[in-house]
């Protein structure tokens, strides 16, 4: 009886805890926007200092603020990463952009998190 009792805890732990997996995935994926061009325009900040722009996305242009001046770069979306060319080089990023405004840019080193500028 007691192993009876024991194996229907166990299955019923293992059912709870794979439900609970599924519902977090679903809420975190239900979370992002599609990482599109169009959802990517505007002026970005930093999370550390959130009045000033970091850059902006224009159309096919990076504009990166550099001490109050943007200079810009060509860009480009390909599936879900960001890509920038440079005079001497191209950088990538993976993206992760939420429904919140703030965006994650990941390359192979870190994260950043920016938030969205409202006009």
């Amino acid at each position: 009886m007691r192993i009876l009792i024991f194996s229907l805890t166990f299955v019923l732990i293992i059912a709870c805890n794979s439900d609970q997996k599924s519902y977090k995935s679903l809420s975190t994926m239900d979370a992002q926007l599609p990482f599109t061009t169009e959802n990517f325009q505007g002026a970005w900040a930093s999370v550390n200092d959130k009045t000033n722009a970091a850059f902006k996305i224009d159309g096919s242009n990076f504009l990166f603020n550099e001490n109050g001046t943007f200079k810009s770069f060509p860009c480009e979306i390909k599936g879900d990463s960001f890509i920038v060319t440079y005079p001497n080089l191209r950088f990538g990023y993976k993206v992760i952009l939420w429904k919140a405004d703030s965006v994650h840019l990941m390359d192979e080193y870190q994260t950043n998190t920016f938030i969205r500028l409202k006009n």
